[in-house]
């Protein structure tokens, strides 16, 4: 039997444009203008983000997104590049206001409290291209995608850990042998981490001569370990690049003391974006 209930459902209350623009792999449905449709929190998402720990390991941003974007068939398979147009869309769809930002004024150090629109904000949002390649100094060509929703959770999640491993450690007792070892193991997981997410954002290696290989996911790590460090760095700009939302975070300021004119960068800060307080 039908819900009759569910006709006066959530709809979604703004529509976007996606840096990803639906490539790179991602399961979504836009609209016939090519945007995204967002709809406001609902109970459980703002009871998901008061949950310390499912802030911690992501979870209450995912399923946010999932709840909010009804329309993202896979969200965590979703490009991260997506991401921070759609944390602002969401906020933007569930509260009327902006957001809230303190910054000191550089000229006269007068503590200011702004609020800063949102749909400006958005307005800014850039595409990517549909295709990404970096070539090696051997000749040979990668294709790239931007990281998984999935892949930057797991990423923020290792680095947060292994923080925290380092943290624990006595200054004093530093240059001991037990405590070298943690360093050496948490340096290492991090550098496997990175090397598997890399992995994970390689569409296509093709050899100096323009054909496809055919090479498998354990192949590519263990080729990845193996190319030059300067070979790497062009292949983490590249990433660096891609990942981007390519939304412009900077905002003019006017202090309200000494009316100097300065400028800060927005930080959309998952832990603590959302206001759900009421």
């Amino acid at each position: 039997m039908v819900n009759a209930l569910m006709q006066y459902a959530r709809t979604p209350e703004i529509f976007i444009q996606l840096p990803s623009n639906g490539n790179f792999g991602s399961r979504v449905q836009l609209s016939p203008d090519g945007e995204l449709g967002v709809c406001a929190m609902n109970t459980r998402d703002e009871l998901n983000l008061r949950n310390p720990e499912m802030l911690l390991n992501g979870e209450a941003i995912l399923r946010m997104i999932e709840s909010c974007c009804p329309d993202i068939e896979d969200v965590r398979n979703h490009p991260v590049c997506d991401m921070e147009p759609i944390l602002l869309a969401i906020r933007a769809a569930s509260s009327d206001r902006g957001i809230e930002l303190n910054a000191t004024c550089p000229e006269c150090s007068h503590q200011n409290e702004y609020e800063i629109d949102v749909h400006e904000m958005l307005a800014t949002t850039k595409k990517l291209e549909k295709s990404y390649q970096v070539e090696l100094s051997n000749g040979v060509q990668v294709s790239l995608k931007p990281f998984t929703l999935q892949d930057a959770v797991k990423q923020t999640l290792e680095q947060f850990k292994q923080a925290r491993t380092l943290d624990n450690l006595v200054p004093s007792e530093m240059s001991t042998d037990p405590n070298l070892q943690k360093i050496t193991q948490a340096l290492n997981s991090i550098a496997v981490n990175i090397l598997e997410l890399t992995a994970n954002a390689i569409i296509q290696i093709m050899d100096r001569d323009g054909n496809p290989m055919d090479v498998s996911h354990a192949d590519i790590v263990e080729w990845l370990n193996s190319i030059s460090s300067k070979d790497g760095k062009k292949i983490e700009a590249m990433l660096t690049k891609i990942n981007d939302s390519g939304m412009n975070k900077e905002v003019t300021l006017v202090c309200s003391e000494c009316e100097h004119h300065f400028k800060t960068e927005l930080s959309i800060d998952q832990s603590n974006f959302f206001d759900t307080s009421s």
